[in-house]
């Protein structure tokens, strides 16, 4: 099973945001900064069965809560995703 870890820790910024997600999950440089990106990325990109440590979601600024409630969405859509099709990816969010 592979481990990949997001530290979200000291995220003040979107694009500090999207930065951590893409290189804490190891996406190709192709991978753009936004949550549709993220989505077609984690999907297609990520070896497969997978533990995704989520450092600090609850350290996001306010100003990104919006994004952390869709974050944790896909990562939840996600799981599911990989469940129907007979895969699996977990994910642990660590404060």
């Amino acid at each position: 099973m592979t481990n990949y870890t997001v530290n979200l820790r000291n995220v003040k910024t979107l694009y500090s945001l999207y930065q951590e997600l893409k290189d804490g999950l190891r996406f190709p440089e192709y991978c753009g900064r936004n949550m549709d990106a993220i989505w077609d990325c984690i999907t297609w990109d990520i070896e497969i069965p997978a533990t995704i440590y989520i450092e600090g979601i609850n350290c996001l600024p306010k100003d990104l809560k919006k994004q952390k409630d869709i974050l944790i969405e896909l990562l939840t859509d996600a799981v599911e995703w990989y469940k129907k099709i007979g895969m699996e990816l977990n994910v642990i969010y660590d404060d």
